[in-house]
């Protein structure tokens, strides 16, 4: 009988685990893991405001806005990077023109407007895009949205 405890008590615990590491039973944890992290910001672009969806992970980081066939006007994509680095970017996947601002501490650095599509391009031959300065964050919006704001290098981005 005492195996059978031991056993049942086991399967419990394994149960309980495994759930719990694949995130089947949502746990907070106060102070260790936040409740919910936001998914986007609003950010304030050389006077309009544009609602950002935040790449947090590595996956996404790489795919961005690829693979989709459009995105509303008043959004885009914002690149967080570990630290300051060139920012590179590429339109792999990408079936729409983007505008692209590349920030240092939330000051724009670069400022890279109407990058064509390169549909039918193998991964080795797409071009890369990359500001002149070290950036630690980039922004991706729809071409053109750029000129439609007020938007100069030195200018702030603001987002919460």
């Amino acid at each position: 009988m005492r195996i059978l405890w031991f056993l049942f008590f086991i399967i419990i615990i394994g149960a309980g685990f495994y759930f719990l590491m694949n995130n089947i039973i949502p746990v907070y944890f106060p102070g260790i893991i936040p409740k919910s992290e936001k998914s986007y910001y609003d950010a304030n672009i050389g006077g309009k405001t544009f609602r950002l969806e935040i790449a947090r992970t590595d996956e996404k980081r790489n795919e961005g806005l690829g693979y989709r066939n459009s995105m509303p006007e008043d959004e885009g994509m914002i690149f967080l990077l570990d630290g300051v680095e060139r920012g590179e970017i590429w339109m792999k996947g990408m079936r729409f023109p983007l505008d692209v601002i590349w920030l240092y501490d939330k000051k724009v650095v670069g400022i890279m407007v109407n990058i064509k599509t390169e549909p039918l391009t193998e991964d080795k031959d797409l071009k890369l895009y990359s500001p002149s300065s070290p950036a630690n964050a980039f922004i991706e919006l729809n071409a053109g949205e750029v000129a439609k704001t007020s938007l100069r290098a030195g200018d702030s981005v603001l987002w919460e």
